[in-house]
């Protein structure tokens, strides 16, 4: 679960923003809905155009 202005995102998510952000992997997850454990982000900034 995400932190107060935390923002988490999948690694899929991450393949279609990574140009734009700047994020770290936190951990896996197993999230309601998903057999497998799911690899998390933490987006931590977003990066300059």
């Amino acid at each position: 679960e995400a932190k107060p202005g935390q923002i988490l995102i999948s690694q899929r998510v991450l393949g279609h923003v990574e140009g734009m952000v700047q994020a770290e992997p936190v951990s896996e997850l197993v999230l309601k809905g998903f057999r497998r454990p799911v690899q998390v982000f933490n987006v931590s900034a977003l990066r300059e155009r």
